[in-house]
């Protein structure tokens, strides 16, 4: 009998969870140049450890990766919901040089739904894809 009810509590503490969603923000430097990027910290969520990160040439980089409660459809639009604003960039060693394409205008991300579970939640990305034609 006790095991019954184990098997019950067990069973509406799994289908009570609210679906979850793994997320990413990654900057794809396909440049022959180093890149920096400056992100704006977020005191409520210690996950984030860093405010600035550098980008090598030919090289891809997450910015930002949690979990959040919800679908992977919460992120198609990639803007800064995610509570993470890019606040700089730049070229290494290049001063004269500037990115031209903006990072923080949403259309300049490309959304990627990696995988949807049946229970709701998955895993999904917004990727910023910068070319040697958007430095100047």
């Amino acid at each position: 009998m006790n095991r019954n009810l184990l098997i019950i509590a067990l069973l509406i503490l799994i289908s009570g969870c609210d679906p979850k969603t793994q997320y990413q923000r990654i900057i794809k430097n396909n440049t022959s140049k180093d890149i920096w990027v400056k992100v704006e910290r977020d005191e409520f969520q210690p996950e984030y450890k860093e405010e600035g990160f550098l980008i090598l040439k030919n090289s891809e980089m997450p910015i930002l990766t949690s979990t959040f409660t919800g679908d992977p459809s919460q992120f198609i639009k990639c803007d800064d919901a995610d509570g993470r604003r890019i606040i700089g960039e730049g070229i290494v060693d290049h001063d004269t040089l500037v990115i031209t394409k903006k990072l923080n205008l949403e259309s300049n991300w490309t959304y990627i739904e990696l995988d949807t579970y049946k229970r709701g939640g998955g895993e999904c990305e917004c990727v910023f894809t910068l070319d040697e034609n958007d430095i100047e």
